[in-house]
């Protein structure tokens, strides 16, 4: 999966940890596992830069649809993780 590979290949400013809090909301996997599996969507944009969301509840993962190349959706991937922790926003 592109998404693994762009914050396993160590260029990132996230790491997959960040990565897994910012879906699930939990920093580590739990000893038994999650009750359900991450799962993936796609939304279209509405303008010219839409950051990836989650829903930490039913751990949903909504992608962009349209982003031209694997470098923009890093970056916005990276903006989306580091603005959100706290559940803050940018």
């Amino acid at each position: 999966m592109v998404l693994l590979c762009l914050f396993s290949e160590g260029t990132s400013k996230v790491s997959l940890t960040d990565l897994l809090q910012f879906i699930t909301g939990a920093h580590r996997i739990p000893p038994l596992g999650f009750t359900s599996q991450i799962t993936i969507d796609f939304y279209t944009m509405q303008s010219a830069r839409h950051y990836p969301t989650v829903s930490t509840c039913d751990m949903r993962l909504w992608l962009p649809r349209g982003v031209n190349n694997v470098e923009d959706l890093q970056e916005l991937m990276e903006e989306a993780v580091v603005c959100a922790h706290g559940f803050g926003k940018c």
